[in-house]
């Protein structure tokens, strides 16, 4: 016969004790694996851009939000979760483009961050060969539309096919770019050059390919001024 009331613990009380710290355990590992995309149930409304003084909208997809953000963000040193996105655009053939600001809805749950944004030359509809890099940018963020100027670093972009990519400084990695539902022209590229998301996309990418979304466009405008050639 088992005797109750002398403060023994059953077996069955040890498993379940066991089974608790198993589930603890498991959410607490999943908790610390690094996850690069974010979901977001806000599609209240789309953003609408007014230029900066001196300014238009010269290309602007702003448009058919989607509830999903991707990280793109660059920390200290050779980090794994450093990652890219980068999104395509076009200047027409009698055009060219003084670039001089950067508008991206996104996620950004950091206080103070700086931005990098690059300009590529097309290569074969992912990124190519870097033309412009601007670093340490202190842009705008105002409910999730963060707009950063280029100042003297500007890109002049004659017409042709190029892309843009933009990443926020900061050691935490909590910059995530918004996505749209559609695509137009060539779909966002994406990289993580060194893995840390377990993706395999270490260098550019379809962002399509390395998520298995059926969507990929990132949601962005440019602002500058425009000469006819």
């Amino acid at each position: 016969m088992t005797k109750r009331g002398n403060g023994a613990i059953g077996p069955h009380v040890v498993f379940a004790i066991l089974l608790c710290a198993l589930v603890v355990a498991q959410g607490e590992a999943l908790a610390a694996t690094p996850q690069p995309v974010r979901m977001k149930s806000d599609l209240s409304r789309e953003r609408t851009f007014v230029p900066s003084g001196g300014s238009v909208v010269l290309y602007d997809q702003v448009d058919q939000p989607s509830r999903t953000s991707v990280g793109s963000s660059n920390g200290p040193g050779a980090d794994p979760e450093d990652a890219s996105g980068a999104d395509d655009f076009a200047v027409p053939l009698v055009e060219t483009w003084l670039v001089k600001a950067v508008d991206v809805v996104g996620v950004d749950f950091s206080e103070k961050p700086s931005e990098r944004v690059r300009f590529y030359l097309d290569h074969g509809g992912h990124p190519g060969t870097v033309i412009a890099t601007i670093r340490n940018v202190a842009g705008i963020n105002s409910g999730g539309v963060l707009s950063i100027p280029l100042g003297s670093h500007a890109p002049t972009l004659e017409a042709g096919h190029y892309w843009v990519a933009v990443q926020s400084n900061q050691p935490q990695h909590l910059f995530f770019w918004r996505l749209r539902t559609v695509e137009t022209a060539r779909p966002a590229a994406w990289e993580n050059p060194l893995d840390g998301f377990g993706t395999g996309c270490t260098t550019w990418r379809k962002l399509n390919s390395c998520f298995g979304f059926d969507y990929g466009d990132f949601m962005f405008a440019l602002e500058g001024t425009q000469h006819g050639s």
